[in-house]
Order: structure tokens, then sequence, then C-alpha cells
């Protein structure tokens, strides 16, 4: 029964120790997440709180990687929208983005199949390029979000239907 008592305690106790903070206006952002079509982004962001649950926030993402001669990418993403609940530790996030991005770089199992048959059939090397217009809904849980984004207008290679980003994004 004393378990019981401490955990009532307890609970009282946390109940009161937590204090509503004021609410930034401006807060900057910056982050690092994995997804498609690029690997890895770095962002750097502004968010506006103009009122108790909404606000609204601009974000740039990018990054690029160059191996060698014929082994690169890069990729970058703008994003313009709006948060809702961004003083809870869970929030939405929804926007519209425009992204681009561009791979060259080298296709083993075609260079395997030009080994086997000695000969030149294929090219070595992949050519990727891809840019769009897209809609995103994101959610945030202590910082780790997890973003999808349907494009909209698509252009080079339209194999992908459906973009999705998970990272982590500091505010402060």
């Amino acid at each position: 029964m004393k378990v019981f008592y401490y955990l009532i305690f307890l609970l009282i106790g946390f109940s009161f120790a937590t204090e509503k903070v004021a609410i930034k206006t401006w807060t900057p952002e910056i982050g690092i997440s994995i997804g498609s079509p690029a690997p890895l982004f770095l962002s750097a962001g502004l968010h506006y709180q103009f009122s108790e649950k909404v606000g609204t926030f601009i974000r740039a993402e990018g990054l690029g990687s160059h191996s060698q001669k014929n082994d690169y990418w890069c990729g970058g993403r703008g994003t313009l929208g709006f948060s809702l609940f961004r003083d809870h530790p869970f929030f939405l996030e929804s926007g519209v983005s425009l992204g681009y991005f561009y791979a060259r770089a080298p296709n083993y199992i075609h260079k395997l199949f030009n080994e086997l048959n000695q000969g030149y059939f294929f090219y070595e090397y992949d050519w990727n390029e891809f840019y769009d217009i897209s809609i995103n809904v994101g959610i945030h849980l202590y910082g780790v979000h997890v973003r999808t984004e349907l494009p909209l207008f698509s252009g080079g290679n339209t194999s992908y239907s459906l973009l999705w980003r998970v990272g982590y994004l500091w505010s402060f």
C-alpha cells in the first residue's frame, strides 16, 4: 500500500513541476535527414509562430557527394508551409515544396554484363535527374520528424511517386 501512496505523491509532484514556457515568435532550426531521392540532406529553416497553435515556416535542404569523375549526386529542396501545435512535443506540419535531384553513378550490373559478354552493350553509368513540385505532410516528436511528399508535377525520372524523409531538427 505504501508503494501506491508513493506513486500518488510522485504523480502530484510531476503535475506541478512543469510550467508553461512563453512561445518564441521566431525560431531558427537546423537538421539532418535521410530519404528519397537524395540519400542525405542538411537543412536550415526559420519558423514564425503567429498564433498560439498555428505557425509558418520556410526551410531549405540540400547536399551533394562527389567521389570520382563519373560518381556524384546532388540535390536540393525548398519548402514553404505551416505547422500546428508546435509548442507541444508532438506537432504536425504541411506545405508546398520544390525540389531537384541529379545523380551520375556507376551501374555495377551493367559493368558485369559487359565484362561477361566481352563487349560494350550497356552504359556503365546511370544518369538520373528528377525535379518536382510537391505537397508534403510531416509529423514531429521531440525533434525526430517523418515527412512524405506527393509530387503534383514532376519531370525527369518519373519513377518517384512518393518521396519521404526521416531525420532530426534542432530548434533553438
